[in-house]
């Protein structure tokens, strides 16, 4: 009894823990894996020892996105939260972005058909995000704002992580996706742009952060443009 009881208390334990953790550790570690990126390929260029930087920065992006998906798997009820308010699916958006970047770096580790099958996976997912955002935010009647853009656009991290692994029909999709991708952020780029800068309620769409998020859209497609290969051209 009395190690059922310690076992009992442990597992609630750690259901309050999952419960605790923020939608916010999504976008956190898409963001920790593209900084571990960033001190890679800084290391290659200068040759500085930067492998010890980059791979706490890769660990960390690991740990947080586990944390999220155990919080998934173990409080779905917690999860379907998150998913059913356009302030959840904002963050939530940033999970399968890093999860597959997560899985490209380690693709040796995992084996190719498993990072395929997970880069699939995370398409598949951040469509179904998309979708979801869009459905709420019409049916609520809220405009756009730069809390938009990672929920709809981060499809496009596909674009990376297919062209480097596959599948290869997954690949031959991806310059229709950054077209259709193009579509979507065109006009939310006018109409929060408006809102922004000239609205009378501009105060009110978005706090300073927002201005920082109006960029990243611009920056992501100019960059992925280049990093696979210029498919429409110069």
């Amino acid at each position: 009894n009395a190690n059922l009881l310690k076992t009992l208390f442990f597992i609630n334990s750690m259901v309050k823990i999952l419960e605790a953790v923020p939608v916010q550790a999504c976008g956190l570690a898409l963001g920790c894996n593209g900084l571990a990126g960033l001190l890679t390929n800084w290391q290659r260029v200068s040759g500085w020892p930067l492998a010890p930087a980059s791979s706490f920065f890769a660990s960390a992006a690991i740990c947080l996105a586990s944390l999220y998906i155990l919080k998934a798997m173990l409080v779905p009820g917690a999860f379907r939260s998150d998913f059913s308010n356009v302030g959840g699916l904002s963050g939530v958006g940033a999970l399968p972005a890093a999860v597959q970047a997560l899985a490209v770096r380690h693709s040796v580790t995992l084996t190719l058909p498993v990072t395929q099958g997970v880069v699939l996976l995370c398409w598949a997912s951040s469509w179904l995000i998309a979708f979801q955002f869009f459905r709420l935010s019409f049916r609520q009647r809220i405009w756009p704002d730069p809390s938009w853009f990672p929920p709809t656009l981060l499809a496009g991290m596909t674009h990376i992580t297919a062209r480097s692994v596959g599948p290869d029909f997954l690949r031959d999709w991806m310059e229709t996706q950054m077209l259709v991708l193009l579509g979507l952020w065109i006009p939310m780029m006018v109409v929060v742009t408006y809102r922004l800068h000239l609205s009378p309620v501009r105060d009110s769409v978005a706090p300073h952060p927002g201005m920082a998020l109006l960029m990243a859209p611009s920056s992501f497609f100019a960059f992925t443009h280049l990093a696979t290969g210029k498919p429409f051209g110069d």
